[in-house]
C-alpha cells in the first residue's frame, strides 16, 4: 500500500446554518416579518404545486371532493333561512290575529308584495300554492306553509348531511391514497441513497420525516384545505345574499373586520415562533429517546440511567414551559377575538331592530342576518390562520422533499455489466477518498490480489482498514482512482 490510512470521525450532528439575526425596532421588525412571510408563501407556492403531481393520478377524486364542497356550503346555509321564513309567517299569523282575520283561508303576504325577501322565499310559496292544490286543499294556509318549511328544513339539513359525509369518505381515500404513494416514494429512494447519507443524519430524524411528515400530505391537499374551499364558497354565499338583501347592514356589520385580521395576523406572528421554538424541543426530545434506545447497553454498562434521566428531565420540561406558555397565549387570545366578533353581531341588533320596527326589514331577515354575519366573521378569521397552519404543514413537507431530492452518491450506470460470476481478483488503482473534504482516509492506494490470495490490512484503528472494505462493497466511490473486480471498474 502506498501512504498511512486515517479515519476521520463524522458527527452524528447536523451542520446547521447560522441563524439570520433578527432586527429588535418594532417596524423594521415587522417589515423583517412581511418579508420573510412572503418568502414563505413563494416557497410555499413552488412546494404546492410539486404536490399536485401526487394528485395528476386522482384528479377525478379531487374533482368530486371540490363539487361536493360547492355544495355542501351551498345547502348548508339554507336551514337558516328556513328558519327566517317561519319568523315572517308567525310575525303575519300575528297580525291577522290582531285584525281579527277569521278567513281560515287568508293569505300571508307573498314575497312579490313585501319588496325585498329572503332568497328562498318564492320558493316556499309556489311549494306552498302547489300543496294546497293537490293535497291540503281547504287547509289554513299558515298551517300548510309550516308543513311546507318542516318539510323543507328536513331535506335540506339531510341533503347537506349526506354530500358531508359521501365528501369525507372520499377526502379519507383520497389523503390516504396519496399518502401511501408518497410513503412508499421516500421509502424507495431511502433504499436506493447511499451509505454516506444515513451516517450525516440521525436515525430518529430520518423515521420522523417517512412517517410523521408524510402525514402532512394530507393536511396539505386534503382536510384542512378542502374545509377551507368549502368556508371560502360559504363566505361568497352568504356575503352576495346579505348585500343583495340590505348592503348597509352589511358593511356596517364587518366594520370591525379590519381590526380582527390586523390582530390575528400580528399575534400569528409572534406565535409563529413559539411553535418554530416548540417544533425544536420536540425534536430534540425524539433525539434523546432514540439515543438512549440505541445505546441503552452502553447505558447500563456505565450506570449512567441517572444522567440520562436528568437529560431528558431537562428538555421535557423546557418543552412542558414552552408548552403552557403557547396554551396560556392562545386561551387569552380567542376570547378577545371573540369579543371584537360580537361587536358585528352588536350593529346588526341595534341598527338592524330599528328598520324592522320601521318596516324596513322584515322579522325574518333580521333574525337570519345573526347568523350569517356570524358565518362571515369564521372564514375572514379563518384565512389568516390557514396560510399559517399551511406554511408549518409545507414545512414538513419540504422535509420530505429533501429526501428525495437527495441523488445517491453511488449509482449504477445504465448500462451497467451484471457479472455473472467473480473470479476474485481485485485492484485498487491509486485510490483517494475522503468523508469530509479536505481531510483524506485514503490517498492513493493501490494494491492488487490475485483470486484465493489473503491479504492483511493492519493499522491502528481510524486508519481507514474498514472503510477501504467498505469501498469493495460499493458502500463508497472513491474521490480519485479506480477499483476494479475481474479486471472490470466497479462503476461499471
Amino acid at each position: 500500500m502506498h501512504g498511512p490510512m486515517r479515519f476521520h470521525h463524522i458527527s452524528d450532528q447536523e451542520t446547521e446554518p447560522p441563524k439570520e439575526e433578527k432586527p429588535k425596532e418594532f417596524t423594521k421588525r415587522i417589515a423583517y416579518e412581511f418579508n420573510n412571510r412572503k418568502k414563505q408563501v413563494i416557497q410555499a407556492s413552488k412546494t404546492y404545486l410539486r404536490l399536485l403531481h401526487y394528485v395528476r393520478p386522482y384528479w377525478h377524486l379531487a374533482l368530486i371532493v371540490l363539487i361536493l364542497s360547492g355544495l355542501s356550503s351551498f345547502t348548508s346555509i339554507l336551514p337558516t333561512q328556513i328558519t327566517g321564513v317561519a319568523i315572517d309567517q308567525i310575525w303575519a299569523a300575528g297580525n291577522s290575529a290582531i285584525n281579527n282575520n277569521t278567513d281560515n283561508n287568508a293569505h300571508p303576504p307573498r314575497a312579490e308584495q313585501r319588496g325585498k325577501t329572503l332568497t328562498i322565499q318564492p320558493i316556499i310559496d309556489k311549494a306552498t300554492d302547489y300543496v294546497s292544490a293537490n293535497w291540503m286543499q281547504g287547509k289554513n294556509r299558515f298551517i300548510v306553509t309550516f308543513v311546507v318549511l318542516a318539510l323543507a328544513f328536513l331535506a335540506f339539513h339531510f341533503l347537506s348531511q349526506g354530500i358531508s359525509i359521501a365528501n369525507g369518505f372520499i377526502m379519507t381515500k383520497l389523503g390516504n391514497t396519496l399518502t401511501y404513494d408518497m410513503r412508499n416514494n421516500v421509502y424507495d429512494h431511502l433504499q436506493r441513497l447511499s451509505l454516506k447519507f444515513f451516517e450525516d443524519r440521525r436515525t430518529g430524524d430520518l423515521m420522523s420525516r417517512a412517517v410523521n411528515d408524510v402525514d402532512s400530505l394530507q393536511d396539505v391537499i386534503v382536510g384542512p384545505v378542502i374545509w377551507f374551499i368549502t368556508d371560502m364558497l360559504r363566505l361568497f354565499w352568504i356575503l352576495y345574499l346579505c348585500l343583495k338583501w340590505d348592503w348597509e347592514l352589511t358593511v356596517l356589520s364587518l366594520l370591525v373586520t379590519p381590526i380582527l385580521i390586523i390582530s390575528t395576523v400580528l399575534f400569528g406572528i409572534y406565535m409563529r415562533k413559539k411553535f418554530m421554538l416548540l417544533r425544536q424541543k420536540i425534536g430534540e426530545l425524539n433525539a434523546v429517546i432514540q439515543d438512549n434506545i440505541s445505546g441503552i447497553r452502553t447505558i447500563k454498562g456505565f450506570a449512567r440511567e441517572d444522567y440520562e434521566l436528568n437529560r431528558f428531565k431537562k428538555i421535557n420540561d423546557e418543552n412542558r414551559k414552552i408548552q403552557i406558555n403557547v396554551g396560556y397565549l392562545n386561551t387569552a387570545f380567542h376570547p378577545l377575538i371573540s369579543t371584537l366578533m360580537q361587536a358585528g353581531s352588536l350593529i346588526v341588533l341595534l341598527y338592524g331592530g330599528i328598520k324592522v320596527l320601521r318596516g324596513e326589514m322584515a322579522p325574518g331577515m333580521f333574525v337570519v342576518f345573526f347568523p350569517y354575519v356570524n358565518m362571515l366573521y369564521g372564514p375572514i378569521m379563518g384565512v389568516s390562520r390557514f396560510f399559517n397552519y399551511i406554511i408549518r404543514a409545507l414545512a414538513s413537507v419540504d422535509r420530505v422533499f429533501e429526501i428525495l431530492d437527495t441523488k445517491p452518491e453511488v449509482a449504477d450506470k445504465e448500462d451497467a455489466i451484471e457479472l455473472k460470476s467473480i473470479e476474485g481478483e481485485m485492484e485498487f488503482r491509486n485510490v483517494s477518498f475522503s468523508y469530509v473534504e479536505g481531510i483524506d482516509v485514503l490517498k492513493d492506494i493501490s494494491f492488487k490480489s490475485s483470486p484465493g490470495q489473503m491479504i492483511a490490512f493492519v493499522g491502528p484503528s481510524g486508519a481507514g482498514k474498514t472503510t477501504a472494505i467498505n469501498m469493495v462493497a460499493r458502500f463508497y466511490d472513491p474521490k480519485s482512482g479506480d477499483i476494479f473486480v475481474d479486471g472490470y471498474n466497479l462503476k461499471d
